[in-house]
């Protein structure tokens, strides 16, 4: 299922690549962004294969900080912060099988399990659908996001990219402008800048390890307040602390999310602030059965299901006439009872356009899906409730939410959200 010839070429482009460093530390490193690009995506570890896994994600909240950032190099572990107070506890499962992936989250808080936020995410056929417990809507999206607060589930399963949908790290390196590395005891310190946001003032730094076999050992993220790039205004740095044998090479199985954020009077945080957030593997195996997970990658949609489009704001419900298209209402001939897929634009010429709902019947089949799905741009997004992860609409970047509001990471994208079912 693991492709011996991946290993060798990671293997041999890695040796050829520190054999053009030498041993020694007194002269600096010469990495490419294209070279070190390659190896971060020749070594993610889930981009092959059909596997099953899980991830907890905690969060330990903000504490007071001091008024500079901590150095990147201070270890700040999980067991310095008060873990008995966690604010934020999901489970995730990621079933990933060809290229088609299937994601049940869900909230640990909760002290009754049957009873607690559970979400549903399916992609397949190039489109990314979401759907709550005890919520009769379904949403469509034609991109992936990560659904953990601040979205880096894809980055510690190392299959970022996989899917061809998120913006993964090693692009970012790629199109990145280097402006300093160094290598000491085999550990490679790579900073630089992306083009897109070198004009905000956001610089990045990779730390690689690179033997005995290449392994990205944490990716920071710095903003600077507009102007002045001595002041860093967030800093946010993820960690890989432990990790496991998988296939050919290694994947993390423990890391840390710490972020800290400068004093902001104007949102009355008076203080800097520091916050922690941990991520942990729980299971993961491989698929040994294809026959019995296939059915987990169709979205049901029975009769009542009301569907949210978000590529075509467009909202209908099925087994029911009628069908919504940004803010204008069309009456069909039949019924909906799957998606109209292709047959859009046939279906709404043989329609009877409405400007307003015109009937109390109509009304009572309608109004919920005009409402709140077609007249509202934040409906439940798709991605993540709202109050799991803030991010950018359309931005890739997210550095931001409990750790660091309001500015960006760099690999995932999701578009402003809402959660649609509360426990």
């Amino acid at each position: 299922m693991f492709h011996a010839s991946r290993a060798f070429l990671i293997l041999a482009f890695a040796m050829s690549v520190r054999q053009s460093l030498s041993d020694s530390t007194s002269e600096p490193p010469n990495f490419t962004a294209a070279a070190l690009a390659d190896l971060v995506a020749q070594s993610k570890g889930l981009l092959v294969g059909d596997v099953d896994t899980t991830i907890e994600v905690r969060s330990f909240g903000r504490r007071p900080a001091d008024s500079a950032p901590p150095s990147v190099d201070a270890v700040t572990a999980s067991d310095e912060w008060d873990t008995s107070r966690v604010d934020y506890w999901q489970s995730t499962r990621f079933l990933i099988a060809r290229d088609e992936m299937y994601v049940v989250s869900r909230d640990c808080l909760h002290p009754d399990p049957t009873l607690c936020f559970e979400q549903y995410n399916v992609w397949s056929n190039g489109t990314w659908s979401q759907r709550v417990r005890g919520d009769g809507a379904v949403t469509l999206f034609g991109e992936i996001a990560a659904p953990d607060l601040f979205g880096y589930s894809l980055v510690f399963n190392e299959m970022d990219g996989r899917f061809g949908s998120a913006r993964r790290i090693d692009q970012e390196i790629r199109s990145g402008k280097c402006i300093d590395q160094s290598l000491d005891k085999g550990v490679l310190r790579y900073r630089f800048e992306s083009p897109d946001a070198a004009g905000r003032g956001t610089r990045v730094e990779v730390r690689a390890e690179l033997s005995p076999q290449f392994r990205l050992m944490s990716y920071t993220i710095e903003g600077f307040f507009e102007g002045d790039r001595a002041r860093p205004r967030v800093r946010e740095t993820y960690r890989v602390v432990e990790w496991q044998a998988w296939g050919e090479g290694v994947i993390p199985v423990e890391a840390e999310l710490v972020g800290w954020s400068a004093a902001d009077p104007s949102r009355e945080r008076p203080t800097a602030t520091q916050a922690m957030k941990t991520y942990r593997r729980t299971a993961i195996c491989e698929i040994e059965n294809m026959d019995a997970v296939n059915h987990l990658f169709v979205t049901p949609m029975p009769a009542g299901t009301a569907v949210y489009d978000d590529r075509l704001r467009l909202s209908y419900e099925i087994g029911k006439p009628m069908l919504a298209v940004e803010g204008v209402l069309y009456e069909l001939h039949a019924p909906l009872m799957e998606p109209p897929g292709d047959n859009l634009s046939e279906l709404i010429r043989s329609a009877v356009r409405h400007t307003a709902i015109p009937t109390d019947t109509q009304r009572e089949s309608s109004s919920r899906l005009v409402t709140d799905d077609v007249a509202s741009d934040g409906r439940n997004d798709g991605r993540a409730p709202r109050s799991w992860w803030p991010s950018t609409c359309g931005v890739w970047i997210v550095l931001g939410g409990a750790v660091v509001m309001g500015t960006a990471a760099v690999f995932v994208v999701a578009r402003c959200v809402r959660k649609s079912n509360a426990c």
